[in-house]
């Protein structure tokens, strides 16, 4: 699962999310725009596992973006992320996004509904006090492996 971070992630929120993957035994990595450390608004760091550039959203089961204002800012500055989003989306995967996570998709222009108009259950949109409650969701959506009424022909994003 790819935890997409940037410079002022929310360090807490991020932690959390791969913590708790890594002990339902997803395989969580840190994805960012380059390798190296991402630090939040205090100094405090983590360590990138793979850049956007070396790990393509298609290798991964579903995407989560932590909160982060800043973390967002940046995203939203690189094309290889904003083109990972909407990869992620355009191949039905799970996506998971915490506080301002959802202004990245927004921007990407990813519909926060199906095409039909309907939820989708596999987009999960939760706030930083809500980790564990949409935790459970996110499981589910990614025990569905794809939202394939996501799909339209021609895409539309």
């Amino acid at each position: 699962v790819a935890i997409l971070v940037g410079p002022g992630v929310n360090l807490d929120s991020a932690r959390f999310i791969y913590s708790a993957l890594l002990n339902k035994g997803a395989v969580p990595r840190y994805v960012a725009s380059r390798l190296g450390t991402v630090r939040d608004a205090n100094g405090d760091s983590i360590s990138v596992d793979i850049s956007i550039e070396a790990g393509p959203s298609v290798l991964y089961d579903g995407m989560v973006i932590p909160d982060g204002d800043q973390a967002v800012i940046a995203l939203l500055r690189d094309a290889g992320a904003m083109d990972f989003v909407r990869e992620q989306y355009r191949h039905c995967k799970p996506m998971w996004v915490v506080g301002d996570g959802i202004n990245l998709l927004l921007n990407a222009d990813i519909p926060l509904t199906l095409p039909n108009g309907e939820p989708d259950a596999s987009l999960i949109q939760a706030q930083s006090d809500e980790l564990a409650d949409s935790l459970v969701r996110f499981e589910q959506a990614l025990a569905q492996h794809r939202e394939f009424d996501r799909e339209t022909d021609p895409p539309a994003i």
